[in-house]
């Protein structure tokens, strides 16, 4: 959204919570992923589940994933009255689209309001790299992941 009194883009925020369409896993450990499955969520699944699992997390039970898609604006306040979380990981998104408006750096974990934050690159773009051979990405959310799962 653009606005003529604004030199920046304004996000619409939402209060309303995700449909269930667009959430999956039961937040047991009171983890938030959102990201965008765009149409390959039979590659990006199992790919995120790995991942998950080797900071032994299960995808299914350990965390919920909200899909952020045009038709799903994502309440993020309204999530957050919702649901406890304690981390909140967020592949490819930019934080002010979550109506987010504290700086957040890429694998730079960073606590706010007793929650600990983490931006990764779209989660498409990590499985993509890997799958030709690079590193970069994935190993930056591994680090990152690693410091905040593993090394507590």
């Amino acid at each position: 959204m653009n606005n003529l009194f604004f030199d920046f883009p304004l996000f619409p925020a939402s209060n309303e919570l995700p449909a269930s369409k667009f959430c999956s896993g039961e937040n047991q450990k009171n983890i938030l992923i959102v990201l965008k499955w765009e149409s390959a969520i039979d590659e990006l699944k199992p790919f995120l589940s790995k991942v998950l699992t080797a900071v032994k997390l299960d995808i299914e039970k350990d965390v919920l994933i909200v899909d952020k898609t045009p038709e799903n604006n994502i309440g993020f306040n309204a999530l957050l009255k919702a649901y406890t979380f304690r981390h909140i990981l967020i592949f490819g998104i930019l934080p002010q689209e979550l109506g987010l408006h504290f700086k957040l750096s890429t694998y730079e974990a960073i606590s706010h309001r007793g929650q600990l934050y983490l931006l990764a690159d779209g989660i498409e773009d990590i499985y993509k790299e890997r799958q030709s051979g690079g590193k970069q990405k994935a190993g930056a959310l591994w680090n990152s992941l690693k410091s905040i799962f593993v090394n507590q």
